[in-house]
């Protein structure tokens, strides 16, 4: 099959990724367009499905796909060359990124082994990695008017969603992760949630679905148009952008001890989960923490960053660390991700569409995407949330 296809190029050597990070760095807005690194280009493709190498291949043409958190650090060139992640990665070698993995297709077209997915399925990519040679051959991905995956990288949804609540069914399932990192928990425990992007915010509709008191959770945000989400879903206990210590004093109803340089909270939240990766956050967040108290870090942090460890010896803090999601859940009947599709069709998860905002892509509409034009040479449908 010939397909017009899209390749978003991420080069750290271009001028333009400088210009980019400065623009970033004094407006904080991230340009999808043409002061970015993203570089797009047309490029025509001969996808032949009867070869071997796409035996287990499948075309899939994006609907839409979200704009996840990590996308926009790698946009915003936001890590530090003192990370690990050069070490533990290895992005900084490579030319070519493609970015988009919070995304709803449909099926166009599969290799001849290809068995549980056909033509006009719909499907989200299953973002963590399992098997990195099925990986070798996959190309493109969500931001891309067409991307393909090996079978074992795709999961079929019913498509009885909207694209805007698809493309948040990979996050919710790393917020579900989060909650799956805690063995025993005690759903009368103090908890607090740093972040309310779709991970924080999906994190504490999950824990309401397994009936932990809502009014033992409380949010912290430094995001207007968050606070005004967690306003309209009449969350009360919201810190936004306020003494993390006070505010947290006021709701626990403790006390603060504190000398020239240090200051702790005497009875502390009994979980905490940083789904911002915010470097100052993490550093407070221990000093916020009860006696036996469990640390879940969920956002991605690209910082070098140090830790006092007092309070870990003198309180017993465990810290654990999610990564993405498993696929699969020993007390699940399915996987991870048509668990959490089934919660939001039963609207036993509810999120309401219009906190989702869509990312201009420049130039063209929706009708216009699949042009053979400049003005169509990104996928229109770019989520926000």
């Amino acid at each position: 099959m010939k397909v017009k296809n899209i390749i978003i190029e991420w080069n750290t050597r271009s001028i333009l990724n400088l210009i980019q990070f400065f623009y970033y760095k004094i407006f904080g807005k991230i340009l999808i367009d043409f002061f970015s690194p993203i570089k797009k280009y047309n490029k025509t493709e001969n996808y032949n499905f009867s070869k071997k190498k796409y035996n287990t291949k499948v075309l899939v043409k994006s609907i839409s796909c979200g704009l996840c958190a990590t996308d926009i650090k790698l946009l915003s060139l936001d890590f530090s060359f003192f990370s690990s992640i050069f070490l533990y990665s290895s992005q900084n070698k490579e030319v070519l990124k493609y970015l988009g993995h919070e995304t709803i297709g449909k099926v166009v077209e599969t290799g001849k082994n290809v068995k549980d997915i056909k033509k006009n399925d719909f499907v989200i990519i299953d973002a963590i990695i399992r098997d990195k040679k099925k990986i070798k051959n996959d190309r493109y991905a969500g931001f891309c008017k067409y991307f393909i995956k090996d079978e074992k990288h795709l999961v079929k949804v019913s498509g009885r969603l909207s694209p805007k609540i698809s493309c948040l069914i990979e996050p919710i399932s790393c917020s579900f992760a989060i909650f799956k990192k805690i063995k025993n928990f005690n759903k009368n425990s103090k908890i607090l949630i740093v972040g309310s992007g779709i991970i924080g915010f999906a994190l504490y509709k999950i824990l309401q679905y397994y009936n932990v008191n809502k009014k033992n959770i409380a949010i912290y945000t430094k995001n207007n148009s968050h606070k005004e989400i967690l306003k309209k879903e009449k969350i009360k206990n919201i810190i936004f952008n306020e003494n993390i210590f006070e505010k947290s004093k006021k709701f626990l109803g403790t006390e603060i001890k504190k000398n020239l340089f240090n200051k702790i909270l005497v009875s502390g939240y009994d979980y905490i989960f940083d789904c911002s990766g915010n470097n100052k956050v993490l550093n407070e967040i221990i000093y916020l923490a009860n006696s036996n108290a469990t640390i879940v870090l969920a956002g991605l942090n690209l910082q070098k960053i140090s830790v006092d460890p007092v309070p870990l010896w003198h309180k017993n803090i465990s810290i654990l660390t999610s990564h993405g999601y498993d696929f699969k859940y020993k007390d699940l009947k399915f996987n991870t991700m048509n668990f959490i599709e089934k919660l939001l069709v039963t609207k036993k998860i509810k999120i309401n569409e219009q906190y989702i905002t869509e990312v201009d892509g420049g130039g063209g509409g929706w009708k216009d995407l699949f042009k053979n034009d400049k003005s169509s040479l990104i996928l229109k449908k770019i989520l926000k949330f």
